[in-house]
């Protein structure tokens, strides 16, 4: 139990790092829309969720990224942003996350990447 609370401090304090030393002041208003609506279409793609070995069905996953992006928002500017430095790795382990979707597994970062794309129209 030991182990686990200081490999969580451990983690805790490495994303604490990474997210300190990107700009502080107030994501702008339109990313954090689109960043929203990336974060509810995980709620709605039927994928499973994986984030320090464990599985979690897609509400679990959204309602887990909304306490991350409600946590880091004042240090963010883009939803890249949110993908590349909070939506795609464990703030505890540093291992990235994870998501399955019809059987085919991929790691979240160029999931929620292509993702963001077709929300833009891209």
């Amino acid at each position: 139990m030991a182990a686990v609370k200081a490999i969580t401090r451990i983690g805790a304090g490495i994303t604490a790092i990474v997210i300190s030393t990107l700009p502080a002041s107030a994501m702008p208003e339109t990313a954090k829309q689109e960043t929203i609506r990336l974060i509810d279409s995980i709620g709605t793609s039927g994928c499973e969720f994986e984030r320090n070995g464990e599985w979690f069905k897609a509400p679990d996953a959204v309602s887990h990224l909304k306490r991350k992006l409600n946590a880091t928002e004042s240090r963010l500017a883009t939803a890249e942003q949110f993908i590349a430095h909070v939506a795609s790795v464990s703030s505890v382990s540093g291992k990235p996350y994870h998501l399955r979707c019809a059987g085919a597994t991929e790691e979240a970062k160029p999931w929620l990447e292509k993702r963001l794309a077709t929300l833009r129209g891209n």
